[in-house]
């Protein structure tokens, strides 16, 4: 059990009190058997000892202070430990009787123990459910991610071959290939995301950063398959045009991941509000960052990329936190759409 305002769990008859803490019978038991055992049980000593200061009054009070101060360990256990402490050495300094006098030290130091493991223990939950917590973050992350963009890519095909299918029917076998082809990497990824998610989350990344841990497949999504999602991006209509400028770097895996996904966001961005089109995409290695830079050329109705509630250039800012990392997005002068982003490399193996 355990009192309201926080104290040792375990305390037999523990009465928890709405809105604070109050004195129970087990408090009360405590504090007179511990004060009536070092009493009497100095006194008793004392006959022994010629040489020692009479008890008198100044040692009782002594002796009777840390039992009295027992009453309130289970509320503040380190101030009673200290007091219960001060007492004690004060009583020995004087050169009173010997006697049980150490056994308020002893009961508010155990009570102070009982009261750190408590701690301990409801820190691990609160870290155990933050865990958790992290964890549904990164799955609904990473299916967003995934589904966003192959859905995209097939809902612009199937219009495709809807509107094809009576006037040009050869045409449509090709959109039906780029949906297959969006599916089977859909599945792909989703199967590597949800096995990341089943591994043994010690060997995960800690806190926030676990939103940015790459899945655990060795064909893992990463800026060397930016080719296959640039052809994914054509299928659905639209033209990317890619640059790379610097010296190529040999990224972490999950600095890899978060590059590809913030591309992949913004490629499917272009896709669903600005139809066919052309996506100038940068991607440039400066002496300490990683620079992706997204511009959707004539982008009409990109501002709804960023509407109150839209998950995608959330998804994106949330990875470029977890890496200490920036994104920033919105309509250019020339009635477009641009996605720059700013990602540390940390701790990266350097260059190729």
């Amino acid at each position: 059990m355990r009192c309201a305002a926080g104290g040792v769990e375990g305390w037999p008859g523990d009465i928890h009190a709405p809105g604070g803490w109050r004195l129970t019978l087990a408090d009360l038991a405590v504090a007179a058997l511990v004060g009536l055992f070092q009493l009497f049980g100095t006194w008793s000593a004392a006959h022994h000892q010629h040489s020692a200061l009479p008890l008198g009054a100044g040692g009782t009070v002594l002796l009777l202070t840390g039992p009295v101060a027992l009453l309130f360990v289970r509320r503040a256990p380190l101030p009673v430990f200290a007091v219960t402490l001060a007492v004690t050495v004060t009583y020995v300094l004087i050169d009173y009787p010997r006697g049980p006098v150490f056994v308020s030290v002893l009961v508010a130091l155990l009570a102070f123990v009982r009261e750190r493991r408590a701690q301990a223990r409801a820190a691990l939950r609160r870290e155990e459910r933050l865990r958790r917590d992290d964890e549904r973050l990164r799955l609904a992350q990473e299916l967003h991610d995934v589904l966003a963009h192959s859905t995209a890519v097939i809902s612009v095909q199937a219009g495709v071959a809807l509107h094809l299918m009576d006037t040009h029917p050869e045409q449509v076998r090709r959109g039906l290939e780029a949906i297959r082809d969006a599916s089977a990497q859909s599945m792909r990824e989703l199967r590597a995301a949800i096995d990341a998610l089943r591994s043994d989350p010690e060997q995960s990344t800690g806190g926030a950063n676990r939103l940015a841990a790459p899945v655990a497949d060795a064909s893992r999504p990463g800026l060397a398959t930016l080719d296959t999602l640039t052809a994914s991006a054509a299928a659905a209509g639209v033209e990317v045009r890619p640059a790379v400028e610097g010296e190529r770097r040999r990224l972490r895996p999950e600095l890899d991941l978060a590059a590809y996904r913030i591309i992949q966001e913004s490629l499917t961005n272009a896709a669903r509000h600005a139809g066919p089109g052309v996506v100038s995409l940068r991607v440039r290695y400066e002496d300490e960052v990683l620079v992706l830079q997204i511009d959707s050329h004539g982008q009409a109705g990109s501002e709804r990329a960023d509407r109150p509630g839209g998950r995608g250039l959330l998804g994106m800012r949330e990875r470029a936190a977890a890496l200490h990392g920036t994104v920033r997005a919105g309509p250019t002068a020339e009635g477009g759409f641009q996605v720059l982003a700013r990602l540390p490399y940390g701790e990266s193996p350097g260059p190729r």
